[in-house]
Parts: structure tokens; sequence; C-alpha cells
């Protein structure tokens, strides 16, 4: 009996003893596509540097460019020294748990989040200015719609002229006014999003549409529903690139495009009503957190399992293509996602990826593993072309004589590239000497003198430390992916009606993707003025750099028998055995079909694939079971 692309995705809500179609019954870090499931989110550091209070960290694109918006500034990627420098520094920290929004008018992009003056931006002079004249009341989000700057605050819903965000003061002529939040009960604002013909504000008490018409007024104003179907949260809305909106609500998944709200993946949806949303305290507004990528088609629902904000251990992933049977689970511990674009380098554009608890940013690869952040280790690698490493380093004060000697920091600006060699530049440090000045301490008093104050108060010294490194190659660190799935239930019973009949399994074919992945890898025979070597001389290089280093063929398997479907029956749990007698020109020159022997029993049977050792990964396409009949229970 064979089963080809014939695999759903992971509906916890099922019942699995009413199953027809073979699903995903349980597994870790795993996604669906066209040709079936497959271990995923392999992913690699982008830089060492650490980001700040990563919960609060969003990016957005802005042109060809892309921002990161954390608690203290608008950041931006520098790729010669592989870290972010400042942009713009907010003149209020923004600590409010509430997520930012973005928006684009006369080309000008404008930012703002709760607590934040709205932040506008402008492309051409590269200069910020923070608004505050003319905006009523305090900021939550922003949107466009109609050439006009929409402005999301705790009293009203405001709107600027066309092409002008700037221009928000109450103009007849040009229709720049506003609309209380009071028409829907004044509730807590929880965002802004733009539709196709207007847009919705989003509050605790309701949804407001607003239609572009040509009137007096720009807009019309239309409630859609009250607050029996709202949003759970400011993080749990998503717009899609075609301008749909999905949130999350107390009772499942709702999608509009600018209509009354519709139930949305209403099997996971139902799953979350009965058995996770019951289960937190939805007064916590960043607990469950709604993300969406549309170069992937993902969308993403990350669950704080220990109800702390930010703090989310899974996420269930939506491959939008597959509908229904798309959805797969993300288990790495994540504040969020985000991107970071890049204009040099195998990954070229705008890499997808998640931020981890300690403010660094994975982007997703297609590598059957993941790359670790070196905390706790002896030393910090510099991944491949990454030229630059900013050490932190604490130098405490120090009181000699009774005065204290306040530390100061000098920093190495650069690393000489020169000592490095190429495709080789992975280093650390290996230790940091100080030395200071002065090495002894002579007190120097400033005399007070009548009708002045005193210049120095108390006794004060500098202090300067120079940081000596040495560098050294380094192997990066590469983790299991940690994927798993449970495919079934596989029942051979012939007739229902009758006492349940057991089979027996004693062979089974399973078949990957057709075509091994490649890894990504980096092109050194591209010839630069700085290359040591001119690798093009050679046809051949003489070392491997990358390509075909893996195929989906690395993977364990294990069949489990059971009477009802949920538990193993008695010792019915058996790794199974590769044959090798078996050879035809699939397998043998590809590795893409195994076959296998067992000897397992049961009424249902459960085959659970695992990529838990580094560089183990599967892409399932078809899995063939002959069945034999071995009695009834």
């Amino acid at each position: 009996m064979t089963f080809e692309n014939q695999f759903r995705g992971l509906i916890p809500a099922l019942d699995r003893r009413q199953l027809v179609d073979k699903f995903i019954l349980d597994g870790q870090n795993f996604l669906l596509d066209a040709e079936g499931p497959f271990s995923a989110f392999g992913s690699q550091l982008v830089t060492y540097e650490k980001i700040r209070s990563p919960e609060f960290a969003q990016t957005f694109r802005v042109g060809a460019k892309l921002f990161l918006l954390t608690i203290d500034a608008i950041f931006e990627f520098d790729e010669n020294s592989h870290l972010y420098f400042p942009r713009f520094i907010f003149s209020t920290p923004a600590d409010a748990i509430f997520p930012w929004s973005t928006a684009l008018v006369g080309g000008k992009f404008y930012f703002v989040k709760k607590g934040v003056n709205v932040i506008e931006y402008a492309p051409l002079t590269e200069i910020f200015t923070e608004l505050t004249a003319d905006v009523v009341g305090v900021a939550y989000a922003v949107t466009q719609s109609g050439g006009r700057l929409i402005i999301f605050t705790d009293v009203q819903t405001q709107w600027s002229a066309i092409d002008d965000g700037d221009d928000l003061a109450i103009d007849p002529d040009k229709k720049v006014g506003g609309q209380l939040n009071a028409i829907i009960g004044g509730g807590t604002p929880l965002g802004v999003y733009q539709t196709s013909d207007g847009f919705i504000a989003y509050t605790t008490t309701g949804l407001l549409k607003f239609t572009i018409i040509t009137a007096a007024l720009p807009f019309r104003v239309d409630t859609l529903i009250g607050s029996e179907l709202v949003p759970i949260s400011p993080y749990a809305i998503i717009a899609t690139e075609n301008d749909e909106h999905i949130y999350l609500a107390k009772t499942g998944f709702f999608i509009t495009s600018g209509k009354k709200p519709e139930p949305f993946q209403q099997l996971m949806g139902e799953y979350l009503r009965r058995k996770v949303l019951p289960l937190f305290d939805l007064t916590l507004p960043a607990i469950f957190r709604l993300s969406y990528n549309a170069d992937r088609q993902w969308f993403i629902l990350s669950i704080a399992e220990g109800e702390q904000n930010y703090k989310y251990s899974k996420a269930y992933v939506l491959y939008l293509p597959k509908g229904d049977d798309g959805w797969g689970v993300f288990n790495e511990e994540h504040t969020g996602f985000g991107e970071l674009a890049l204009t040099q380098g195998p990954f070229i554009g705008f890499n997808f990826g998640f931020f981890d608890f300690n403010g660094g940013l994975h982007h997703f690869v297609n590598f059957p593993h993941i790359e670790q952040h070196p905390d706790g280790l002896d030393g910090a690698k510099l991944p491949s072309n990454f030229h630059l490493f900013h050490e932190s380093l604490d130098i405490p004060s120090r009181i000699v004589n009774g005065v204290t000697i306040f530390a100061t920091h000098g920093q190495l600006a650069t690393i000489d590239e020169g000592q490095f060699t190429l495709g080789s530049d992975l280093y650390e440090y290996t230790g940091i000497a100080e030395h200071i000045s002065p090495q002894t301490v002579v007190e120097v008093h400033q005399a007070s003198i009548i009708g002045t104050p005193n210049l120095m108060i108390t006794d004060t010294w500098g202090q300067f430390a120079i940081i000596e490194m040495n560098w050294k190659q380094y192997t990066p660190i590469f983790g299991s992916i940690n994927s798993f799935i449970d495919i079934g239930l596989f029942r051979f019973a012939v007739d229902e009606t009758e006492a349940a009949e057991m089979s027996l399994i004693t062979e089974i074919i399973i078949g990957m993707l057709d075509d091994p992945a490649e890894e990504e890898f980096v092109d050194w025979l591209t010839f630069t003025p700085e290359t040591n070597e001119d690798w093009l001389n050679d046809d051949l290089p003489d070392e491997d750099w990358g390509i075909d280093i893996f195929t989906f063929t690395n993977y364990k398997a294990t069949i489990i028998g059971s009477l009802d479907g949920y538990r193993q029956f008695a010792n019915q749990s058996q790794i199974l055995e590769e044959r090798t007698d078996v050879v035809d020109e699939e397998s043998d020159t590809t590795g893409r079909s195994k076959y296998f022997t067992c000897y397992n029993n049961g009424v249902y049977h459960i085959i659970r694939i695992e990529a838990l050792d580094v560089d183990q990964s599967f892409h399932l396409k078809v899995i063939d079971i002959e069945p034999k009949p071995s009695g009834v229970v």
C-alpha cells in the first residue's frame, strides 16, 4: 500500500482514530511544502553583536534598506563591519508592550508605537524627524490610505493631507480631519491596517471600517463588529501583501479584507479555542504573537508557554498555499521574527529569521543544522567575511589613598585584515591584557577661591585600558535542527463492524524528495584584486567549499504499534533496519528510497522520522507498507 504526497499537516484538534487521510500526528521543527513534510528551520547567526532588549525588536523594509527598531533607537545593519549602528535615537524609551507600525506617504516613511512620537524618515535627505504638532492624543499606530497618513490615537483616528504626512492641522479644503473613537465606545486601540478601499481601526470594543469616498470627508465610517470578535491583543493581528488582515480572537482565527470578518483555519482555531487559550491569562498582551513573511508565505503563531511576554518557546507555522494541510511547528526559543537586508555574499536579499533570548538574529537557511551562539565558551568566533568584533569590557573604578579613579574605555576600531587567510577568517580572542596609567596616583586638589564655586568637589582620576587581542582559527559551532514527525495513523482493518483487526508490518519503503538539496555556499572562484590566489586557474578546486554537502536521506525511522492510536502497544516500537541486499537504480545512485525491515504488530501503526543529530534531515515524499493480517483484539 503506497502513500505518496498524501501527508497533511499538524492539526492537534482531530481525533486520530477518526482520520481517513494521513496526518502529521506530532512533531517538532518541521514544515510542509508542495512536496511534503520536511525537517526545517536550519539557521545561521547574522552577527554576534547582541541586540539590547530583543523582545522589543522589529524590522521594517524601507525601500531596499531595512531598519531595526528597538527600545532605544532605529538601527541599520552595516555590511562592512557586520554590526548595527544607530540612525535615530528616541527621545523617550520605546518600552511599551505594543508593536511598532509603519506607513508610506508622499515618499516618506512613518513609524510609531504606543508612548513614542510619530517618527518621519525622508529617504532623499536621510533625515529623521519627530512629529508632535497637531497629533491629538497618544499615538498608538499608523497606516496609509488614499495617499493620506492615518494616525490612530487614544482619542481619535486622524488623517493628513494627501501626499503630506506632516500636514495634520484640521483643514476642510484639504479634507484633513479625524473621527473620535467614542463612536465605538472609546475602546483601547489595538492597531490600524490598510485595506484595498480604506482601512480598519481595531479596538477592544470593536472594529471601525473607514471606506474611501468622494465627499466633504474623505472616509465613510462603519462599525464592522462589536467586542465579541475583537483580537485578543495588539500582537494578534497581521496584514498580508494583499491587504487582507488575519487575527486571533478568543473564538479562533478570523480574516477580513474590509468586510465583516470570517472564520479562518477553523480546525486549528477550534483547537486553540478549546485547548489552548483557556489555559492562559489573556490580559498579558504579548504571550501570543502573530507574524507573517510574504516571501515564504509563512503565517506564524508564537506561544509563550511560560506566560512571560515575548518569551516564546513554540510557534505553529502555516504554509499558506497548503491551506488546512499546511501546519508545521517551530520549537526554538525566540522573542519574535524579523529580517536582515544583504547586498553581497551568498545570502543577497531580505533574509528572514528569528531573534533569540540573547539578542542574536538567526536567519533561516537550508542547512541541516543550527548555528549556536558562543555564550559561555572561551572565545567568540567571527563568521566568514566578518572582520570586526567589539568585545564589551567592564573596567571598574578603584580607590587609591581615598581617591576614586574612574575608568575610561579605549577600543580598537579596526582589525588588520591582512593577517587573515582567505576562506578561513574564523577567529577568536585568546587573551586580554590591560595597561593602566597612571601606575601611581598623585593627589591634586583644586583650591577654593572666595567668590567662586569649587571647580572640583571630590578628587577624580581617569584610567585608560588598552586591549590586546590575539586571533586564531576557530571552527563554527553547529547544533542539530532537532526535528521529528509522527505520521499516521496507518490502519489496515478491512471490516470496521467486526472486532478490531490487527496487522503485522515486516517491510517498509520510505522515499524522500526526488532531487537532493544543495547547501548554499560561498563562491570562492571569484577573483578580486585582494585575493592572494586566483582560484579560476583550476577547473577543479583542490578543496570542496560546500557544494552537495548533504542530501535529504540521513535520518532515523521508527515504527510504533498501537491498539488505540495513542499509546504504544506492549513493546511494539522498533527502529527500522535498512536492508542492504536490495539495490535499484534510484536507491543506489541517490539514496532517495530506503528499504527497511521490521516486525511490528498493532491495530494502528505510526511511523516516526527523526533528524536529531547534526546534519540529519528529511523531506518525505512516499511511504510504501505491505501489511499482513495478524489476528483480532
